[in-house]
């Protein structure tokens, strides 16, 4: 992105959709590769640092286990269109974009990703 920033030109807008469109890229490489080695760490693995810092504190305390669970039985497609939507806050169409979707097909795998996502947190047991 570095290289790429100087000869840009556009909007906000666009920048963002074109950040996002190089990160998917990179991220769909990176899955790509992932597959093809026998072992990874796993996402439950990470764990905030303690700091000073009293958000990185609050953290701490904050067992994201369950929102990973949920996020994991989610499509690769719909892990995507989710944290882009729901996240990141790109709209329809910038989304659609980034993943070389329809904005239709984007909104469709945004509702059942929300629907399974309700699903699998909904078998969590609050504790």
């Amino acid at each position: 992105m570095m290289r790429g920033l100087a000869s840009f030109d556009g909007e906000e807008s666009a920048l963002r959709r074109w950040v996002f469109t190089i990160a998917h890229h990179r991220l769909v490489d990176a899955r790509r590769r992932e597959s093809i080695r026998a072992a990874g760490t796993a996402l439950t693995d990470w764990r905030p640092g303690a700091g000073n810092d009293p958000f990185d504190q609050v953290l701490d305390q904050l067992d994201a286990a369950p929102a990973v669970r949920a996020l994991g039985s989610l499509t690769p497609e719909q892990r995507d269109v989710v944290l882009l939507r729901s996240v990141v806050g790109l709209s329809v169409a910038d989304t659609a974009i980034v993943l070389e979707r329809t904005p239709g097909a984007i909104k469709s795998l945004h509702r059942r990703a929300l629907a399974a996502l309700g699903r699998a947190v909904g078998h969590e047991v609050v504790s």
